[in-house]
C-alpha cells in the first residue's frame, strides 16, 4: 500500500481480518484493522472507515491490544478532521482518546491527538477556547517532545497540520514554508490521511 497500491493493501488486510475472524483472536483483528485504518480512505467511503474504527478500537480493547487501539483512535481522529468533521463533535470525541493515549502510555498518538486538539481550538475560535483540558503543552512544546523521542510521523504531521492552518488563514507563505518542512519527512506519512 505504500507504494500507492491501496486496493492491494486493502485486499491483504481483508485476508489478515480473515484469518483473525476464522482463528477468534481479537488481537490479531485489531492489528489487521489497524494496517487497513491507516489505508482505508484511500479505498472505502468515509462511513465504512468510522465503522472500521469503532470495529478495531472493540478487538484493541478486548484483545489487550491497548497501543493498537489507541493508534485506531488516532486514524479515526484525523480521518474526521481530513474529512471535516463538525469541530465541536470532534472534540468531544478527542477528550477520551487523549485519556486513553496518556493512561496506555501511548506516547505516538498522545502527539498526535493533541496537536489535533490545538488545530480544532485554533480553526473553532472563541466556541472551542474552553478546550484545553487534557492538552499538555501548547503545540511547539509537542514538536519539541516529538523530536526527542524520534516521532518522525508526528514532526511531519505537525507541519503538515500546520501548513494547513496557515492556508485557511490564507497566510500563503507560512503555509509553503511548513509545507517544505513536511516535505523532508514526506515518507513517514506515506499512504496515511495525510499524505
Amino acid at each position: 500500500a505504500w507504494e500507492g497500491r491501496y486496493q492491494r493493501g486493502d485486499d491483504f488486510c481483508s485476508v489478515a481480518i480473515e484469518l483473525a475472524n476464522r482463528l477468534r483472536s481479537g488481537s490479531q483483528l485489531c492489528r489487521a484493522l489497524e494496517v487497513l485504518h491507516g489505508i482505508a480512505h484511500w479505498t472505502r467511503p468515509p462511513s465504512h472507515v468510522v465503522a472500521l474504527a469503532q470495529r478495531g478500537i472493540k478487538a484493541g480493547l478486548d484483545g489487550g491490544e491497548f497501543q493498537f487501539a489507541g493508534n485506531i483512535m488516532t486514524h479515526e481522529a484525523l480521518g474526521a478532521f481530513f474529512a471535516g468533521m463538525n469541530l465541536p463533535k470532534l472534540v468531544s470525541r478527542l477528550h477520551p482518546f487523549m485519556d486513553f493515549a496518556r493512561k496506555s502510555g501511548n506516547l505516538f498518538a498522545l502527539d498526535l491527538l493533541e496537536m489535533l486538539a490545538h488545530a480544532c481550538r485554533e480553526l473553532g475560535g472563541p466556541e472551542l477556547d474552553g478546550f484545553g483540558g487534557g492538552v499538555s503543552g501548547e503545540l511547539g512544546e509537542i514538536l519539541i517532545r516529538c523530536e526527542e523521542r524520534d516521532n518522525a510521523f508526528g514532526v511531519c504531521f505537525h507541519h503538515l497540520l500546520k501548513a494547513s492552518l496557515a492556508f485557511f488563514r490564507e497566510d500563503v507563505s507560512v503555509a509553503i514554508s511548513h509545507a517544505d518542512e513536511a516535505a523532508k519527512r514526506l515518507s513517514f506519512v506515506k499512504g496515511s490521511v495525510m499524505e
